[in-house]
């Protein structure tokens, strides 16, 4: 009986190194477009309602997809790493990465033409909802490849260096954002 209590104090344990470093990740990842919007709020309505529509629009289009195509790494390299075949881990993650470079390409030119997306709606301020998604494009590929890695490392059971690397982006992004938001305007905020 105590063997079994052990075995699950040590189980829990285990689990509870592995979940905090990814929830922190999470609760950081999320915060970085709040910290967004609150920038954005400084610079009026139409602003504000034009970077709405186009961050819905490059959430539909590009990163729900994205991450999607991205959740493959998490299942395939942790079948692999499971089975010892590190070669193997590594190969699944590029292959993704690929997948998402390819992905990524007929995404961005959907992208930069939305004004007639969102005319073809009926929605206000195409124009401007627009400028905010060309922003976003660039930002679209790198977040693709963060996730990738991130789930890469995650299946090893490597979860601090991106909790860490997650915490210094906030960090940065709190204090470029302003900057770039004071000089740029909309633009800038994607």
């Amino acid at each position: 009986m105590l063997s079994e209590d052990v075995s699950t104090a040590h189980l829990f344990l285990a689990q509870l190194r592995l979940a905090v470093p990814i929830f922190l990740s999470i609760v950081v990842e999320f915060s970085l477009p709040i910290i967004t919007f609150v920038r954005l709020a400084a610079l009026g309505k139409e602003e504000m309602a034009a970077a709405s529509l186009g961050s819905m629009l490059c959430n539909a289009a590009a990163l729900a997809p994205g991450l999607g195509l991205s959740m493959a790494v998490s299942t395939m390299c942790a079948q692999a790493f499971g089975a010892r075949n590190y070669f193997l881990v590594g190969r699944q993650c590029q292959r993704v990465m690929l997948l998402l470079t390819a992905f990524t390409v007929p995404v961005a030119f959907f992208l930069s033409s939305s004004a007639g997306f969102f005319r073809l709606l009926g929605l206000p301020l195409p124009e401007l909802a627009e400028s905010y998604t060309r922003g976003m494009i660039t930002g679209i590929w790198p977040y693709f490849m963060f996730d990738c890695l991130r789930r890469y490392l995650s299946s090893q059971q490597i979860t601090w260096p991106m909790t860490a690397t997650a915490t210094v982006t906030l960090a940065i992004h709190s204090v470029l954002s302003g900057i770039l938001v004071d000089a740029y305007g909309l633009v800038g905020a994607a």
